[in-house]
This record gives C-alpha cells, sequence and structure tokens, in this order.
C-alpha cells in the first residue's frame, strides 16, 4: 500500500528525510513534466523547470499547508517556475508583448476548413481555445485537478475557471458542430 502524501510531507518537513521527498518526487514527477512540457510547449525546458519546480519545493515545503493537495501545490510552484522563466526570457529578450500577440492571433484565427475530412482529436479541439482555456481544460480533464484546485494552480479566481470551461466546450461544440449529449438522447 502507498504510503499518503501527507505521511511523506511530514517525514519530509520535520525529519528533512529525503528519502520521503524523493518518493513523492517519483509520484509527481510525471504530472509536473507535463504540465510544465504544455505550458512551455518545449521538452527540455519542461524537464529543467520540473527540476526547478522539485528543489523548490523541497527548500519551501515548511510553507506548505495541508488544507490543500500536495498535488495541487506542487503543480502552484510548477505555475510559477515556469512564469518566472518566462518573466526572465521576456525581460531578456524584450518581446513578449510581440510573442504573446502572435500566439493568441495564431490560435483565434484558425479555419474550420482546415479540418474538413479529418478525424477529430484532443489537440484539434484545443487550437480553438485561447492559452487560458486551453490550461484550464488541461488542469481539469486532463490532470483531473477539480475546479478550486484548478483555480489555485492556474492563479484564476474560481468563477473564471469554471466560465473557461462552459465557453471552451462551446467554442468545441460550435466549431466541430458536435451535438451536446444528454440522458434523454441516449434513452431514446
Amino acid at each position: 500500500m502507498a504510503v499518503a502524501d501527507e505521511v511523506l510531507v511530514a517525514k519530509s518537513m520535520v525529519d528533512r528525510d529525503t528519502r520521503a521527498f524523493d518518493a513523492l518526487v517519483r509520484r509527481y514527477q510525471s504530472r509536473v513534466r507535463g504540465w510544465l512540457r504544455h505550458l512551455a510547449g518545449d521538452a527540455a525546458l519542461a524537464d529543467d523547470l520540473a527540476q526547478e519546480t522539485f528543489m523548490q519545493a523541497w527548500r519551501k515545503l515548511a510553507t506548505f499547508r495541508s488544507k490543500g493537495s500536495f498535488e495541487a501545490w506542487l503543480l502552484t510552484i510548477a505555475r510559477n517556475q515556469f512564469l518566472q522563466n518566462r518573466r526572465k526570457v521576456a525581460r531578456e529578450a524584450g518581446h513578449l508583448t510581440r510573442l504573446k500577440s502572435e500566439t493568441d492571433s495564431a490560435t483565434l484565427n484558425i479555419e474550420a476548413d482546415r479540418y474538413e475530412g479529418e478525424e477529430n482529436d484532443v489537440e484539434r479541439y484545443m487550437e480553438v481555445l485561447n492559452h487560458d482555456e486551453r490550461n484550464v481544460m488541461i488542469l481539469v480533464y486532463g490532470v483531473g485537478l477539480s475546479h478550486g484546485e484548478t483555480s489555485k494552480v492556474s492563479g484564476l479566481p474560481l468563477g473564471t475557471v469554471k466560465s473557461h470551461i462552459r465557453r471552451s466546450v462551446g467554442k468545441i461544440r460550435e466549431q466541430f458542430k458536435l451535438e451536446s449529449y444528454t440522458d434523454d438522447e441516449h434513452t431514446k
């Protein structure tokens, strides 16, 4: 039986037990790397940021509060590492505004006929969403976080998270002309 996160965190925090913390790293490294790969779009950078995330988590372990899940706390650190890196790159390059503008406009200008005759898949669905909508959908449906945990990890208010989900589903349905599935339809 797997040892609960709370026990591993307590051992790591109180005893500075590196083996307990290593168990937490092994448990969550795939999710942290996956989340960062989505955010960064670069596997090598995501791996570097994941390493920084776990080092920061070790240093800041005393700030963890057991009100939320360890995973959500860790993903929040990962998001902050990504944002710090992004700000650093933007300062050095001076192109953050131009890059964001190009990314947002490219995402919003996708034409529906580009996909005629192709099989629908998740990547295509995600392309019709803006950056924040994609992040929320991945955290909720890909990672499996609750709306509240997604709010903490993304830094967005809970109502905004819920709005992004509702709006994203609507955009996908409209863009790909998908019917909504209900129990009534299933019983007909």
